[in-house]
């Protein structure tokens, strides 16, 4: 029983290591570096000649986002950004990121790219695109999220370039970009191997309580507490927890442990 917990414990494990991206420090304004030394960069994925790649896509918001990885664009009022709002009727636009303020840091799970800019009248706009790691991804696609916050949008980059080592560098950037990471909190999740294991585990771990549940009581006529499948295992788990770590502690201390017959 107490292997069963440890598996258990280990599988939890498993799920938070391998369902997060490695963190990735800027470099420059379209790549950062991975801390086993793997390169991720953007710059095969932005225009060099003034235009948007991803223009004008529509937001739950009400607005429409453009997004030029790496290299400066301008449309309408964004002169040199890399992330611009527009509104439905292209009577102005709203300046959403300098493509030189780019910041590479990770959220815990993916990496991502904070961008800010500040207009003329001193309103400054902060924007944060998450970036989705999916080797299948040969042809990018940007999503918009929209305003979350005040003057703080959201966008998602799904590549393969967004994967260390997915593809190759591109044209250098126009200016070098910080390199410091914000220490914000991350809001966006992205579909890892780790992430769909996690999934499939608690899949699974559904199916067992229902179903145990309906044979518990259809079959067993139990009823109360007594549906609960295992309900001997699964009440004696916390003690056989705390048993365990007993163990592992008088293992490291050199102490005699023995775990207790069940």
């Amino acid at each position: 029983m107490e292997y069963t917990c440890v598996l258990y414990l280990l599988l939890c494990y498993v799920c938070v290591i391998f369902g997060q991206d490695p963190a990735c420090s800027g470099r420059d304004q379209c790549s950062c570096v991975t801390t086993d030394n793997q390169v991720i960069d953007l710059s095969s994925l932005g225009n060099t000649d003034g235009n948007a790649m991803f223009p004008d896509l529509q937001a739950p918001d009400g607005y429409m986002y453009s997004y030029n990885p790496c290299y400066p664009f301008t449309e309408i009022q964004c002169v040199d950004q890399a992330v611009c709002q527009v509104p439905v009727d292209r009577t102005t636009s709203y300046p959403a990121g300098d493509a030189v303020s780019a910041v590479f840091s990770n959220d815990g799970i993916n990496n991502r790219i904070t961008y800010s800019s500040t207009d003329g009248a001193g309103t400054t706009r902060q924007s944060q695109v998450t970036l989705i790691c999916d080797p299948s991804a040969s042809t990018p696609v940007m999503a918009p999220l929209g305003e979350q916050g005040s003057s703080i949008y959201y966008l998602t980059l799904t590549s393969k370039c967004c994967c260390p080592g997915g593809c190759a560098d591109g044209p250098p950037p126009t200016g070098p970009g910080p390199t410091k990471k914000p220490g914000e909190a991350g809001e966006i999740d992205g579909l890892s191997i780790g992430s769909i294991l996690c999934i499939v585990v608690l899949c699974v771990g559904v199916v067992y309580l229902i179903g145990g549940v309906l044979f518990m009581k259809f079959g067993k006529q139990a009823s109360g507490a007594d549906l609960m499948p295992n309900k001997q295992f699964w009440t004696g788990v916390p003690t056989n927890i705390k048993t365990g770590f007993q163990f592992t502690y008088g293992k490291v201390r050199g102490k005699s442990s023995e775990y207790n017959s069940i």
